[in-house]
């Protein structure tokens, strides 16, 4: 994976996601647990709709904004994000993508990193573009049921 350049064959990176898409009904039946997901996307110890969409718009951000250096290892946690993806999009439906998207996870965080050390961004840039972003995704897809006593300040003033 660390010579492969998935980055530069943009055919490939949407011909993958269309076929992750189009196979996801199919992979229903790899759902090893008896529960709907679609209801639990939102419970469990963190926010699994937030974890979903979170990775989804991070990969994003970083296809907009990745310039290839000609880094193997740069090239190899692009290539590892890109599963990240695609197991976010297959998380919504099958239970076991969302499993394998916690494990692949963490590449897209360090590629991020990257990104942002790489284009020299100000400390401004990365808060509007990155911080507020996310804080707004996880204001949006609620608290996780294992923090539910827990409100945020204007739930209480509210109350």
């Amino acid at each position: 994976l660390r010579k492969v350049s998935l980055y530069n064959n943009k055919c490939f990176l949407l011909s993958a996601t269309v076929l992750v898409i189009a196979a996801t009904p199919f992979l229903e039946d790899l759902n090893v647990f008896n529960f709907d997901i679609i209801g639990l996307l939102n419970e469990g110890s963190a926010s699994n709709l937030f974890i979903l969409i979170s990775t989804i718009l991070a990969f994003i951000f970083v296809l907009f904004t990745y310039k290839p250096d000609g880094s193997k290892n740069n090239n190899l946690l692009f290539n590892l994000s890109f599963i990240a993806f695609l197991m976010a999009i297959l998380g919504f439906r099958v239970t076991l993508g969302y499993r394998v998207l916690i494990y692949f996870g963490f590449f897209l965080a360090l590629l991020v990193s990257n990104v942002v050390v790489q284009n020299k961004w100000s400390g401004n840039k990365v808060l509007f573009r990155l911080v507020i972003p996310i804080v707004i995704l996880y204001m949006l897809t609620g608290i996780p049921a294992s923090v539910f006593p827990y409100h945020f300040v204007w739930e209480h003033i509210i109350l």
